[in-house]
């Protein structure tokens, strides 16, 4: 056994090196790291999912408020770009994308509900119908989450 395998195994610590502080083994130390990992983890888990529900209630909102203008949505979709960013995806209703009165109430609607989101981004996307539409590009694209109305 080598001298550096010997200190490895014996007090986790890199070769040449020892705890300061006396109170603290290195074992004391590689733990806290580990539980301040998990931590941060869970910190980040619990953030994901809390801005997959705003992004959700969000979109859910647009749908409402665009269905109360006649704005059809043909389906929406959900990504995460990282835990406080997401993009929601509508598809709308051919007529109703290249009715310009319609598609400034859509944006408009859009960013009065974006306004009133402090915790994430969310952006908000609109394309027209299309027989070309696959949910496999779609979902290649990191949209995984497709809206259930």
């Amino acid at each position: 056994m080598t001298l550096s395998e010997t200190n490895t195994k014996e007090s986790k610590l890199p070769l040449n090196f020892k705890t300061v502080n006396k109170k603290f083994t290195a074992d004391d130390v590689l733990n806290a790291y580990s539980d301040g990992k998990d931590a941060l983890k869970n910190q980040i888990k619990d953030s994901l999912n809390n801005g997959l529900q705003i992004s959700s209630m969000s979109s859910n909102y647009l749908f409402e408020k665009l269905k109360n203008k006649g704005v059809e949505i043909v389906s929406m979709y959900l990504r995460i770009l990282n835990f406080n960013e997401f993009d929601s995806l509508v598809v709308v209703k051919d007529p109703d994308y290249y009715d310009k009165t319609k598609r400034w109430d859509i944006y408009a609607i859009a960013k009065e509900i974006n306004s009133g989101i402090d915790s994430i981004d969310l952006n908000f996307s609109f394309m027209p119908e299309s027989d070309q539409i696959d949910d496999e590009l779609i979902s290649s694209e990191g949209f995984v989450f497709e809206y259930d109305k």
